[in-house]
């Protein structure tokens, strides 16, 4: 439960340091930004110097993690909160959004899913605020593959089948607003081949 100042951490964390370096609980807080321009305040566990285990970071910019740390990253359980009023809960690795997690967006956007480098990439759910649902496939933070979008309003209609690039592609079923279904293939968006309306 120590508290280390900005010259002794200059001088414990860097790789090649001949001080003893952190070990166990502690806090480190930063008065003068110039050097360290990334991180404001750091509670919680050290590792022979380095942010390991669970601990709570405030960055310069204002957001807010508090989770698990390994090798001075984000690797494990953990919860940003973003000073924008974004905030995601699950799983990081080095750094980066990876595993399963739930991110919820200021405008009230939410995807809750699969991720892999920050990226949404598997199975998840993405509600796009009280428009519509969609469940299924992501690949690079976009639809593919095979889903389903489902508007929050019913009269407006739905689409089940193939993704490719957030837009339809491959066999799908499409209920229209004035309840008109169209079963067959699409192309980029488009009805495309083999189809019955």
């Amino acid at each position: 439960n120590d508290t280390y100042d900005q010259n002794f951490m200059q001088n414990t964390i860097l790789p090649d340091s001949k001080f003893i370096k952190p070990h166990g609980e502690g806090t480190w807080e930063i008065e003068n930004e110039d050097f360290f321009t990334y991180f404001k305040k750091y509670i919680g566990e050290w590792k022979y110097g380095k942010l390991d285990g669970k601990g709570k970071m405030i960055f310069s910019d204002g957001d807010v993690y508090e989770g698990e740390w390994k090798d001075n990253e984000l690797n494990g359980e953990g919860k940003m909160i973003y000073s924008n009023g974004d905030v995601y809960e699950g799983d990081w690795k080095n750094d980066y959004v990876h595993g399963k997690g739930k991110f919820t967006y200021a405008n009230g956007n939410v995807y809750d899913g699969l991720w892999e480098n920050s990226e949404y990439n598997g199975t998840g759910e993405f509600t796009y605020g009280d428009k519509y649902k969609y469940i299924g496939n992501f690949k690079d933070h976009e639809f593919n593959g095979y889903g389903e979008l489902i508007y929050k309003n019913k009269n407006k209609g739905y689409y089940k089948g193939f993704w490719k690039n957030d837009l339809k592609h491959g066999f799908g079923e499409n209920e229209y607003i004035n309840g008109t279904i169209y079963k067959g293939e699409w192309k980029n968006g488009e009805r495309s081949g083999k189809g019955k309306l």
